[in-house]
């Protein structure tokens, strides 16, 4: 605990001293990341940080791929990892052991390694939960919503799902841009993926894939076909694809 919140401290104590530093963490067009705002009162608390705390938010996530899923070895399961778990950690980022380019086998430049996420329409969803805008986006943390974001969604995805669909919101690719994200690709090329671009169905209500569910051990079942944005997610799913569809 005492090492996490020394941890804080710096962090917190970068972003007020160094703030310049940190605007590289955002998109011009991301209003509310790259500079400190407050955090929801008592969020770092547990931390023996005392209120009012700031945080600053990020623009830009790791890949974990198409498909969302804790990985680790953790003592409830004897620290054991199933291998369905191990299978659907297919992105470039996950709770597996650090990714080496070699494992990239679909190819630097046909993976995405860093997506947009803008932090600026979680505003959105304070009509719903007033506590969102301020708990996702951290440039500190490696959750999902923080730096880390997967295709499960479609890009946008704030424009496909009702508001109750936070995870939708807060984990996938999105952007103040018209019409699409800007994405990082492994070989260090930026391209604009189109929001059109071919994606599994999704469902409107929960944002998750059309019939598919999460599973009692954590894995994914009943998954629709993937489409061309989830196969550009994926670090080794063996798919063509066509540039010319972004």
């Amino acid at each position: 605990m005492r090492s996490i919140r020394t941890w804080l401290l710096l962090a917190l104590k970068i972003a007020r001293s160094i703030p310049s530093l940190l605007l590289a963490f955002a998109c011009p067009s991301d209003t509310t990341s790259g500079t400190p705002r407050n955090l929801n009162p008592g969020a770092l608390s547990q931390f023996g940080v005392p209120d009012p705390a700031s945080m600053v938010f990020t623009s830009y996530g790791g890949s974990i791929g198409s498909l969302p899923v804790v990985a680790q070895p953790l003592p409830s399961t004897n620290c054991k990892v199933a291998a369905l778990l191990i299978a659907q950690c297919n992105g470039v980022f996950n709770d597996l052991s650090p990714m080496g380019f070699a494992s990239v086998t679909d190819g630097l430049s046909n993976t995405m390694f860093v997506m947009e996420k803008s932090t600026a329409i979680l505003q959105h969803l304070s009509a719903v939960n007033p506590f969102v805008f301020a708990k996702y986006g951290w440039y500190i943390t490696g959750n999902w919503g923080d730096t880390l974001v997967t295709t499960l969604y479609p890009p946008n995805a704030c424009g496909k799902v009702v508001l109750g669909a936070t995870a939708a919101w807060t984990d996938s690719a999105s952007s103040l841009h018209p019409g699409g994200v800007n994405v990082l690709m492994g070989d260090g090329s930026v391209r604009f993926v189109k929001e059109t671009i071919g994606c599994w169905a999704v469902d409107p209500i929960s944002g998750s894939p059309s019939g598919a569910s999460l599973g009692y051990g954590g894995w994914w079942t009943n998954l629709p076909p993937s489409g061309v944005w989830q196969a550009l997610s994926t670090r080794s799913g063996g798919e063509l694809v066509d540039f010319g569809t972004l």
